[in-house]
């Protein structure tokens, strides 16, 4: 009984130890002495049953790296992660040279994946219960679970009092993060502009297109010879009316034409230019019917 007992005892002993975060002091004949902060996870399938999530810094910079995680020669690894069960995040990085690791180099939201950086990663560390990890790539899946007791003391002993400036770090790259994506979206929107100016310089003004349309009816790729509209100054009327709805859904109008949609009868659609994109087919809700004499009937 005693020796089950101790058994039991040094199993349960084992089971924590991996679930506790542990630092030391690593000696580097290149980087001399630098403190590492480690802990090992569970739960993953053999021989990758037991990943160990490590943090570093060198001299030649800050390392965030699992171990044991599973094959990681093939592309798109991927690496998720869930902290206390809800706050999920995606990770990025580099394969290790012995391909069994990742080096975190991107880390970011779930759901809208937001870039965010590696000092959110190593806050969530400090501040959470437990990890759950999800490994994939296109040819491996393994999951694992960490446990986060004493991780504060692990991640503080490597960074010191770093993790206070980092921390501001993040909120500040946060800002710098949405101005860069506001000045892009300001960059496109100029570039839009800058598009539409240059097509509309070659395009005629509304009323030029309407007159020329209701002087010389025609269809998308051709004049309709001999045919005429039977009360001009009415049907011209109708379409600047149509045209001012449609201007706001589908931008500027660039052509006026009708298309035959059965025998003898013809449709009106309308080209738009908007987001320097041309929109053709867009129906102007008329329809036509044509008589012995080529005049065209407004239908209503």
């Amino acid at each position: 009984m005693h020796k089950k007992l101790s058994i039991l005892l040094s199993i349960l002993s084992i089971g924590l130890s991996a679930q506790t975060w542990t630092s030391s002091v690593v000696n580097d004949p290149w980087d001399g002495d630098y403190q590492i902060a480690f802990t090992i996870g569970s739960g993953g399938k053999s021989p990758y049953a037991n990943p160990v999530l490590r943090i570093e810094k060198p001299t030649t910079g800050l390392n965030i790296y699992i171990k044991n995680l599973g094959y990681t020669g093939c592309a798109n690894n991927l690496l998720e992660f869930i902290f206390d069960d809800e706050r999920k995040y995606r990770a990025r990085g580099t394969s290790s040279t012995t391909q069994d690791a990742i080096f975190i180099e991107t880390f970011s939201t779930y759901e809208n994946k937001e870039s965010l950086t590696v000092y959110h990663l190593l806050n969530e560390l400090t501040k959470s219960s437990n990890l759950q990890i999800r490994f994939t790539s296109n040819c491996s899946l393994n999951t694992f679970s960490f446990g986060l007791s004493g991780s504060s003391r692990a991640v503080f002993s490597v960074l010191s009092k770093d993790i206070i400036f980092t921390k501001t770090q993040f909120f500040d790259s946060r800002d710098e993060r949405a101005k860069i994506k506001s000045d892009s979206i300001s960059k496109f929107k100029e570039t839009i502009r800058m598009k539409n100016d240059s097509i509309k310089s070659t395009l005629k003004s509304e009323d030029e297109i309407l007159n020329d349309f209701i002087t010389n009816p025609c269809t998308f790729n051709e004049k309709l010879k001999g045919f005429v509209f039977n009360e001009k100054e009415k049907i011209q009327l109708l379409i600047e009316k149509e045209l001012s709805f449609n201007t706001r859904d589908y931008g500027e109008i660039v052509k006026i034409y009708i298309e035959e949609s059965s025998p003898g009868f013809y449709r009106l659609y309308g080209q738009y230019l908007k987001d320097a994109e041309l929109k053709q087919g867009v129906s102007l809700y008329k329809v036509f019917q044509i008589n012995k004499l080529n005049q065209l009937f407004l239908l209503e």
